[in-house]
């Protein structure tokens, strides 16, 4: 975990950090899965909270469990679904199941989007009695990201910023920059496995983007 980034949370009251391991397919990703799930079980137990708001799959699935274990009120946000759930295959099977055992006591269940709330619905992954609301958006704090002046410039500037995988729509950003990358300057920014970085070059080589 990047250390100014730990500094950053730390400054903000965060008393425990949990580094959760990138996705894969391998027999130690499942035991790393199992040592989050007693990490989850362990914290919960000292802090005793009121009500745990969670977000992104590991925390919403080990962290729901281990909160429906104990008893304790939690609420998951479901800001997206993720290629392990999205994709048709045995992992989607796996972590759909998760992810219905993990919501399955939620006292209510938070959607960024109406079309994966229609998706756990059509899988059945919520329970007829379960609450769900859907939100905006994640949001962002104006008073430490304030809007600035824009800048006029000769050029105009398009800058992608996510992980470097289709999914985050980096080959429709790079077919753009096929056909707009003479009048206007393109630049990315972000993580991602070898594998996916790979993938990526040869998608720019493809679009003939330099």
């Amino acid at each position: 975990m990047d250390r100014e980034y730990i500094w950053n949370i730390r400054v903000e009251g965060t008393r425990h950090e949990i580094c959760l391991e990138d996705r894969g397919n391998s027999f130690d990703v499942y035991v790393e899965d199992l040592k989050l799930f007693a990490q989850y079980l362990k914290i919960l137990r000292k802090e005793k909270p009121d009500t745990v708001l969670s977000y992104n799959i590991k925390p919403n699935v080990y962290g729901g469990m281990a909160c429906r274990l104990l008893g304790i009120r939690y609420m998951p946000n479901i800001t997206g679904l993720g290629t392990a759930v999205e994709i048709p295959g045995k992992l989607q099977m796996l972590t759909t199941r998760l992810y219905k055992w993990g919501v399955a006591g939620a006292e209510c269940v938070f959607f960024q989007n109406s079309e994966n709330e229609q998706f756990f619905r059509e899988r059945k992954m919520l329970s007829k009695k379960s609450r769900t609301v859907l939100l905006p958006g994640s949001g962002v704090s104006l008073e430490k990201h304030q809007a600035k002046p824009y800048t006029p410039s000769e050029t105009v500037n398009f800058l992608y910023i996510a992980r470097v995988m289709k999914e985050k729509g980096i080959d429709l950003y790079l077919a753009c920059a096929k056909e707009i990358h003479d009048r206007y300057r393109l630049d990315a920014e972000g993580k991602g496995t070898f594998r996916r970085v790979m993938a990526s070059i040869a998608l720019l080589k493809k679009h003939q983007v330099d």
